[in-house]
């Protein structure tokens, strides 16, 4: 029930009050505030208002202060309008034993809400690990809505059941669900709902299938529909993604466009976390361009926005690439190995976002010890699959003595490549010459793997005298009498040897 734009709005009862917060449309919101204010009405609607009006001012913890205190005083069926309103911001701060404690306390008897509990049992249970029970709480909200064709209690089912396959990383369905979701709150003018419905196919399609193109679109439609309904700390998360999505496809100009617009933009407290993400944003800013001196200490900024190891891997991985252009090689093996051990086990329910991280935070690792001529730690790092589904695949092949090649890359990989590559160009005067040519440096980089000299001499079309040769010469030059030696001195001395050579014994 939409309220016309009048002078004096007038009272109204919950079922509208529920109605409008569902519809999240920001003019509506204020004027429920309004009219409350104004007309006497009941005070669970009254408490309910003002926690509305916290939240379009982004004081998410005030607001469900307030929504519980209206709960406490209510009765049916205002409790239960009241719970419904409460559940989704329990959820969104992580308090799901209080989200629990409030859907069971009673028994729910409006009809139109019950669907809207079976989807919020499909997310608990889904959240505390119980992956049968969340199904069973699916499959029963999805038939319930069956006869209903109520738009609004339809989207908001279908987004709690999004969410909970979510949590059991059913990808698929979510993403299938959310839209669903997103359709129907099309219908009931709740362009709220659909920017959300959005930010979580994005989120999938960005971590889950590495589909720039999708995750880019969905970012594009939050950030419209937030607008449309004058969510503004919504509008501004959707900025950001689009800010590290243009970020990671490496495109300078549309980082440059969205980096002026965050500085015109301030979001809430409940969205500090993003500011990791805007301080690793401005690591790869400078170092594109060469700016070392101040990508560390936007690295430091970077730090002291950190909150768990994911985040800290990948300080520390960013970190070892800055230190590439120095070429301080100690420095920069400790910090990859410190990566590499950090991000071998994912932790226990890690969240989605947070193993991406930790995926980008071993794969750049990985990456610098090639660069590095750390080859055997560099490969054996990258084929151990500790990333989202498949990770970012072989990378290895694309390393050459300048970096790694950016345009065959994954796409959403390109912007830390090309932070890598002018680390690695940058370090060019700073490295020791050897004068190498390139037929010993291809034989080197394939004595990191292992191999035998007679295997080395048939994968390269050789004869094994001339890879004795060759390797006599590397010996020399390298100052050294054996391949444990040359290996070593080779780490020391920071060189980097071709690693496109022959495969070793085991994979030929």
């Amino acid at each position: 029930m939409h309220l016309g734009l009048v002078d004096d709005p007038p009272a109204i009862d919950i079922e509208q009050l529920w109605e409008i917060a569902a519809r999240g449309q920001r003019d509506e919101l204020q004027r429920v505030h309004r009219g409350a204010a104004r007309h006497r009405v009941s005070e669970p609607i009254a408490l309910a208002a003002r926690a509305l009006d916290a939240l379009l001012r982004g004081d998410v913890a005030g607001c469900a202060l307030l929504m519980k205190r209206a709960i406490r005083v209510a009765q049916p069926p205002e409790r239960e309008y009241l719970i419904d309103l409460l559940f989704p911001m329990l959820i969104n701060r992580g308090d799901f034993a209080e989200a629990r404690a409030w859907l069971t306390r009673w028994e729910v008897k409006v009809e139109r809400l019950i669907p809207l509990f079976a989807g919020s049992r499909a997310m608990l249970a889904a959240a505390s690990g119980d992956a049968a029970e969340s199904r069973r709480h699916s499959i029963e909200a999805v038939r319930m809505l069956d006869a209903v064709d109520d738009a609004l209690v339809c989207g908001r089912a279908l987004s709690r059941v999004a969410i909970a396959a979510y949590y059991r990383s059913d990808y698929h369905e979510a993403c299938e669900r959310s839209l669903q979701s997103a359709n129907w709150h099309e219908r009931a003018g709740s362009p709220r709902a659909i920017s959300v419905n959005y930010m979580l196919i994005g989120v999938v399609a960005h971590s889950v299938y590495q589909d720039e193109e999708l995750a880019l679109h969905c970012a594009t439609e939050m950030r419209k529909n937030a607008s449309l309904a004058g969510d503004i700390s919504l509008e501004n998360l959707g900025a950001i993604l689009l800010l590290i999505l243009a970020s990671e496809l490496a495109d300078t100009a549309e980082v440059e466009n969205l980096w002026k617009a965050r500085y015109r933009a301030r979001l809430p407290e409940q969205y500090a976390k993003e500011s990791f993400h805007v301080a690793a944003v401005a690591v790869l800013r400078y170092g594109w361009v060469g700016k070392f001196e101040a990508v560390h200490a936007a690295i430091g900024a970077l730090r002291k926005t950190e909150q768990n190891l994911s985040e800290k891997s990948l300080c520390d991985a960013l970190e070892a690439v800055a230190l590439v252009a120095s070429w301080e090689l100690g420095k920069v093996r400790r910090l990859t190995r410190l990566v590499i051990s950090q991000t071998a086990v994912p932790r226990r329910h890690e969240p989605l976002h947070e193993a991406r991280r930790r995926m980008i935070a071993r794969t750049l690792a990985s990456l610098v010890c090639l660069c590095i001529g750390d080859i055997v730690r560099g490969r054996r790092a990258l084929k151990t699959r500790v990333g989202v589904r498949a990770g970012f695949g072989n990378l290895d092949a694309l390393v050459d003595d300048n970096g790694v090649r950016e345009a065959e890359a994954p796409p959403l990989l390109r912007g830390y490549i090309r932070f890598l590559n002018s680390a690695v160009a940058a370090s060019i005067p700073l490295r020791p010459a050897v004068n190498l040519t390139p037929a010993e440096s291809e034989v080197l980089g394939a004595l990191s793997d292992g191999t035998t000299l007679a295997h080395l001499a048939r994968s390269l079309g050789k004869s094994p005298k001339t890879v004795r040769c060759q390797v006599a010469s590397i010996y020399a030059k390298l100052d050294v009498s054996n391949r444990t030696q040359a290996l070593r001195r080779v780490a020391e001395l920071g060189l980097h040897p071709s690693p496109r050579t022959a495969p070793s014994p085991r994979t030929a």
